[in-house]
């Protein structure tokens, strides 16, 4: 993560899968798609996949001379997280009765970034306390691989809807977040300053956002970009406090 190069082919696919999510979003209202539905189901995931991208951008400016383990790791869980948006597809398939892609490559796909997304937001909280570079590897390795094997154990899941309602799906998600809600709060305890209590709030917001954006229910997905929303935002204003990442 300390290459250049790899920071920019990241920033480079992040910015491309936002811009095909935007085009999405685009057919789908040139194809008449209701702009209730285009708000309320399009929207989330565009808005969040942008923000990743503004987040990412500003990382890449103020992160270069970085060198913990967490403003290392950053870039590579925002693009996780804007691939989970691949949903979008299947939402588009939904309301415009188009097929675009494979309904249970989407799903694998949006299976494994959600779980990865989850494990690597836990590793950010870990990482923290943890400053052994060696150690960073193995947890993303070992999560990355962990994340395909369950994946692939529910390859049975064959579009987006039967993967949502697979409870035992829901509720993995649920509780890769309240580790990483845990984490935070441990980091925090262990550096107890305002400057870090910011820091850890604005990453439980974009994690707790992250995991009510994939709610069925609109109002609660609304509700997760909003705080996801807020969360990158504000944590764009410490992305530039250069001493909290030295």
């Amino acid at each position: 993560m300390n290459s250049k190069a790899l920071r920019i082919i990241f920033l480079t696919f992040e910015t491309l899968l936002t811009l095909i999510f935007i085009a999405t979003l685009i057919l789908a209202l040139d194809q008449g798609a209701e702009p209730i539905a285009a708000a309320t189901l399009f929207a989330p995931l565009v808005l969040q996949a942008l923000f990743n991208l503004v987040l990412a951008f500003f990382m890449n400016i103020y992160f270069k001379t970085a060198s913990t383990i967490e403003a290392q790791i950053m870039p590579t869980l925002l693009l996780v997280i804007t691939l989970e948006n691949i949903e979008i597809f299947q939402l588009f398939e939904s309301a415009m009765f188009i097929h675009l892609v494979n309904s249970q490559l989407i799903a694998m796909i949006f299976s494994f970034a959600s779980i990865f997304g989850a494990c690597l937001f836990i590793g950010l909280g870990m990482f923290q306390q943890n400053h052994s570079y060696t150690f960073a590897e193995n947890f993303v390795l070992t999560t990355f691989v962990g994340s395909i094997l369950l994946t692939a154990a529910n390859s049975s899941n064959t579009s987006m809807t039967a993967l949502k309602a697979n409870s035992y799906f829901s509720y993995l998600l649920l509780i890769l977040t309240i580790l990483a809600f845990i984490c935070f709060f441990i980091s925090f305890v262990q550096n107890h300053n305002r400057v870090n209590l910011r820091k850890q709030v604005f990453l439980c917001m974009m994690a707790l956002g992250n995991y009510l954006i994939k709610s069925e229910i609109s109002i609660i997905s609304i509700l997760g970009v909003a705080l996801y929303a807020l969360g990158a935002l504000f944590f764009i204003g410490l992305v530039r406090n250069k001493n909290l990442w030295a």
